[in-house]
């Protein structure tokens, strides 16, 4: 590890806390306020490889939609599988005001829940326009 920041270390680190502004948060000064940034990841955009990343699953929201799709036996199948083997493959989520909505992995995310895990790994993704 270096003890001397360089100057393409602090030039990432700002276009990093930068993204993670809102954009009115970007658009006016914070007139004598000083901004406190919650470290979470930034926004992914179009064209940007995803990471997989620890989500809380208490910030992840599951459309009424899907809740109905839910299979108790392929839960406790998933379940199974990750006690012996871990997580595997990561679930699927888009940002929203509050937190997280569930795009894909909602079988995952159960299993994960019913093991009793307060975190899933996942993949924060760009929503898509019809």
């Amino acid at each position: 590890m270096r003890g001397i920041w360089q100057a393409s270390d602090i030039a990432y680190l700002l276009k990093f806390l930068y993204r993670l502004l809102t954009p009115e948060m970007r658009a006016q000064p914070p007139h004598g306020r000083a901004y406190v940034l919650a470290l979470r990841p930034a926004p992914v955009h179009a064209g940007d490889m995803p990471a997989k990343l620890p989500l809380r699953i208490a910030d992840i929201r599951v459309p009424v939609k899907r809740k109905k799709t839910l299979e108790a036996e392929k839960v406790e199948a998933l379940a199974e599988d990750i006690l012996e083997n871990g997580q595997i493959t990561p679930i699927r989520v888009r940002e929203d005001g509050k937190g997280f909505v569930l795009i894909e992995g909602y079988h995952r995310l159960e299993a994960m829940r019913a093991l009793g895990e307060e975190m899933v790994e996942g993949y924060i993704v760009a929503a898509r326009l019809h």
